[in-house]
This record gives C-alpha cells, sequence and structure tokens, in this order.
C-alpha cells in the first residue's frame, strides 16, 4: 500500500536478458514494522527495503499507469483512489481494509467472468468463507502471470 512513484525502476543494461527475453523488474517498497533507526527508535515513514520483489510484465504495466496519474509520491494515494474523503486522508495511502474490499470484489468478478467464459482453470481459487486479502492477491497475480512451463 505504501508504493511510491520510481518504485520499479528500468533494469540497468546489464541485469537486462539479452536475445530478445524479459527485461527483470524489480519492485522496492518500503518496511514498517521493523523500521528502526540507529537508536532503535521507531521510523514511521519506513525505511527502503533492500532486496525488491520480481514483477511479471503485467503489474509493471499497472505501476506504470498508476505513477501516471500518482500526483502525490503515493501510487495508491487516498486522495486519489478514495475521492469520498480526501481531505482527511491527505497523504496517506488507502486503508488495508479498503483495499482488502477491492480485492474480494475484483476477485469476485474475475470468478463471475470466468464461469460466464467457460474458463474455470482461470478462476481464483478459494475455499469457503476464506477472504483474498491483499497478501493472496499479491501472489495469485505472480502465480498467474508465470508462464505454464514454469508452474
Amino acid at each position: 500500500m505504501g508504493l511510491e512513484s520510481g518504485c520499479c525502476p528500468e533494469p540497468e543494461p546489464a541485469t537486462a536478458v539479452a536475445d530478445g527475453a524479459a527485461k527483470r523488474y524489480l519492485i522496492y517498497g518500503r518496511v514498517f514494522n521493523t523500521a528502526r533507526d540507529e537508536h532503535g527508535n521507531h521510523l514511521s515513514a519506513g525505511v527502503l527495503r533492500k532486496a525488491g520483489w520480481v514483477a511479471i510484465p503485467q503489474v509493471v504495466t499497472a505501476i506504470r499507469m498508476l505513477e501516471r496519474i500518482a500526483r502525490p509520491r503515493l501510487l495508491f494515494a487516498a486522495e486519489i483512489h478514495d475521492p469520498c474523503s480526501p481531505d482527511l486522508r491527505t497523504g496517506r495511502s488507502l486503508a488495508v481494509v479498503t483495499m482488502a474490499n477491492r480485492v474480494e470484489k475484483f476477485t469476485a468478478w474475475v470468478n463471475e467472468h470466468s464461469a460466464s467464459h467457460d474458463r474455470h482453470g482461470e478462476a481464483v481459487p478459494r475455499q469457503e468463507g476464506e477472504r483474498i486479502g491483499t497478501m493472496r492477491f499479491r501472489r495469485t497475480v505472480a502465480w498467474h502471470g508465470r508462464s505454464p512451463k514454469a508452474r
């Protein structure tokens, strides 16, 4: 939720794969829970993670789109993505519960769309009463973005 513009830089030429293969994009975010200064004080602004997450092309495209509309630095800024009360959350990201509800609605849409087009293998699997949540959603996007051979 705290991703910022520039979180997915273009890969360095040395790390780009040759012969037309896909570039290896990495996403860098902030760590908040364990962010401490040299004296052990909590840093509420977080610290940048040293290791990035590998991003599939669809996620890189989504990040580039969000960067174009993200006037503040946050890709999921409340004042852009939750216009009902922008003054209350200026400079902050969407609430976790808001994003979780949106993931649930999106997952329901994907499953309905998959069923209506007889593409059941593309549905997001879940157990009765289970909520997907943002962490599982991120893993699901990564799984479905991989080539079938890699699964």
